[in-house]
């Protein structure tokens, strides 16, 4: 169970919960240099989270207790982007691939019974020149085995990789919903490529696992604009779900604080910046309100082939 409610599941292209169709409301949280744990910052932060209407969160590291803790409170659904070496040649020699599996096995049965984990991402954006370095079959061979032993760790949990546009043939098959990172920036050019993906989705659910805009390069007023159609182009377009990319501007990544990138709603010291704003007058009215859902159909698959009788869904939104 959680947050009182059963396990996430999915039915074809969308996901149920206890019995209801369910859309993950998504923001990413990190990835951070400090630990995540039950400081008075932290409860802010997702205090405030929640407070806009996401229903989950997206991290980068390996939470601790009182985090989840905090989540389950807050009635907050995490995925777990397990942190491991993929940016190294992982397939080298079969030891060096038992000693990443077996670490990222120790870290699932570490969390199997922590109420607020939803699901786990078991990679983000494997560099397409290491995939093509170490053979594209042989890496999704090794995300497919990974897969295998964490569902039978944690059969409750939702498991996929994080892909993205530069390694989009590199998709487990075995994968409970598909998640790609996408950051166009052209409206014509993201609609024609979520439709895309729904057709290599095929019967599965499509999340959208990180967008955004950098504002540093942008700025924040196109930030904004930008924040606005592409949350809207993703669920008037039938995704189950995304993680907007991200919560704040304060971030670390590569062993070190990043300055010149500003993806976040919040500024570092906590000033909501003008795509903050917009979320409250806009994200949060189309991830809560009670509109129409979707305007325009996903592309058909399989799944709707061999059960006629599917039709898109219509629910009222509400806040869980």
């Amino acid at each position: 169970m959680i947050h009182g409610h059963s396990a996430l599941t999915t039915e074809g292209k969308f996901f149920r919960r206890g019995g209801e169709r369910w859309l993950i409301k998504g923001v990413a949280y990190g990835p951070f240099e400090k630990a995540l744990d039950g400081s008075n910052a932290i409860r802010r932060d997702l205090q405030q989270i929640r407070d806009w209407h996401f229903n989950s969160i997206r991290i980068y590291e390996t939470p601790t207790s009182a985090f989840l803790k905090q989540c389950e409170m807050l009635r907050l659904d995490v995925f777990v982007s397990i942190p491991w070496e993929s940016n190294t040649d992982f397939l080298g020699t079969a030891e060096l691939q038992r000693q990443t599996s077996d670490r990222i096995a120790a870290t699932v049965r570490s969390l199997a019974d922590q109420p607020a984990v939803a699901g786990y991402f078991i990679g983000n954006e494997i560099p397409s020149t290491l995939v093509r370095w170490m053979g594209a079959q042989r890496v999704r061979n090794f995300l497919e085995g990974l897969i295998r032993r964490l569902r039978a760790l944690d059969p409750l949990r939702l498991i996929t990789y994080a892909n993205y546009p530069s390694t989009e043939y590199l998709l487990p098959r075995n994968g409970d919903f598909t998640a790609f990172n996408v950051y166009l920036e052209e409206p014509a050019s993201f609609d024609k490529y979520l439709a895309h993906l729904h057709h290599l989705a095929d019967d599965r659910p499509l999340v959208v696992s990180e967008y955004g805009l950098d504002s540093v390069r942008n700025g924040r007023e196109r930030q904004a604009e930008v924040l606005r159609w592409q949350t809207q182009a993703i669920f008037e377009g039938g995704a189950a779900g995304a993680f907007l990319f991200g919560y704040t501007d304060d971030w670390f990544n590569g062993d070190r604080q990043m300055t010149d990138w500003g993806f976040g709603l919040v500024a570092s010291d906590f000033w909501v910046v003008a795509s903050g704003g917009l979320l409250l007058d806009v994200g949060c009215w189309l991830l809560a309100s009670g509109m129409g859902y979707p305007k325009r159909q996903p592309p058909r698959c399989r799944w709707q082939t061999e059960h006629p009788k599917w039709q898109p869904p219509h629910p009222k939104w509400t806040i869980p």
